[in-house]
């Protein structure tokens, strides 16, 4: 194109930019999926979650036997909030584990998503500053990603 507009060369990178990303692996490809999505991902293994009302020491079983350090509590797909081993931690000290159980008031509500569709070069943006992204579909949850996912990804 002799002489070409800005408008058009930011056309043609856009376009080559969409390209790009129509080949990256996606993030419901990548995430460990929710048992419901089993399907969607590429991993072998699928994501724990609670729900309101369960014991936290059941909780802290399942994160330790499972090696994570954070859990979501879905309700009906979505996501009420996390427990994660910082609330395990700050819990402890209100007496038996056995006794408390998983509500609204002791979730951490600082959590990320992304899309379905996230594109890895996004994932790996993310991910340099947050320990965890749940990844969503309309608000429902369909899994997790954590940085070892994303590692995994890229050996």
């Amino acid at each position: 194109i002799p002489n070409p507009s800005y408008f058009k060369i930011k056309q043609i990178f856009d376009f080559l930019e969409c390209v790009e990303k129509e080949k990256q692996i996606t993030a419901q490809e990548l995430c460990v999926p929710h048992k419901k999505f089993k399907k969607i991902s590429k991993s072998n293994t699928t994501m724990e979650f609670c729900e309101l009302g369960t014991p936290i020491l059941k909780v802290h079983n399942e994160m330790t036997k499972h090696k994570i350090s954070q859990m979501p509590v879905l309700e009906n797909g979505y996501c009420l909030g996390m427990i994660t081993s910082k609330t395990v931690i700050g819990l402890l000290s209100e007496g038996n584990l056995a006794k408390i159980y998983v509500e609204k008031k002791i979730l951490d509500h600082n959590y990320n998503t992304v899309p379905g569709k996230c594109p890895l070069n996004s994932i790996q943006r993310l991910l340099k500053h947050y320990d965890y992204l749940l990844v969503e579909n309309e608000g429902i949850i369909i899994g997790i990603l954590v940085r070892e996912d994303l590692i995994n990804e890229l050996k």
